[in-house]
């Protein structure tokens, strides 16, 4: 490291000239002077010549984007992610004034779907499930003169929902209801 002073009206001067092989290196200059009026002054600081650092966005194992910034600046966020079931809510580091390489990893949130029973017009009951997770059968509903024929997929009542289906969208279910009859038998010619 080459230094050149000069001074004017009590006012030191550097120029620091790096080495040829100095790009990405730091080095601490330690600079001893008078000031005017005898007072020594020592200062210190750090040089960091044309360093440049590497960003890394991921998500997952794929990557995203990679960036070359300089020492100090900041990286470009990539355009947002999308993964089926999940909301991208942001990445996991501050890409601002980056001063080392940096990984910086997608963050998702997992997304939540209603599950609705209806009975009829009416709801029986509504539940959130996980995205992928499965719903959990409800208690049988009762309907007076009716038997409870189990929950569909659609309000005909033709295709019979499976309880270990995944979810991964709002669905609503209905409970099919088979006529009840009383039978009687009379013994002894009744």
């Amino acid at each position: 490291l080459d230094m050149d002073w000069a001074e004017k009206a009590a006012v030191a001067q550097v120029r620091l000239t790096p080495a040829a092989d100095a790009a990405g290196k730091s080095e601490t200059v330690t600079l001893a002077f008078a000031v005017v009026g005898g007072a020594r002054q020592t200062v210190s600081f750090t040089v960091t010549f044309g360093a440049k650092h590497t960003v890394t966005f991921l998500d997952g194992e794929t990557v995203l984007d990679t960036q070359e910034v300089d020492h100090g600046a900041s990286a470009a966020a990539p355009a947002a992610p999308a993964k089926a079931g999940y909301t991208f809510v942001g990445w996991d580091a501050d890409f601002s004034e980056v001063t080392a390489d940096l990984t910086v990893n997608a963050v998702y949130q997992v997304c939540e779907h209603k599950v609705m029973f209806v009975s009829g017009t009416e709801t029986y009951k509504e539940v959130t499930v996980q995205h992928g997770g499965s719903v959990k059968e409800p208690a049988a509903p009762s309907k007076v003169g009716y038997a409870f024929g189990g929950w569909y997929k659609d309000a005909a009542c033709k295709q019979k929902f499976s309880f270990s289906t995944k979810i991964t969208g709002d669905i609503t279910l209905y409970a099919k209801w088979d006529e009840a009859y009383t039978l009687k038998f009379h013994t002894n010619g009744g």
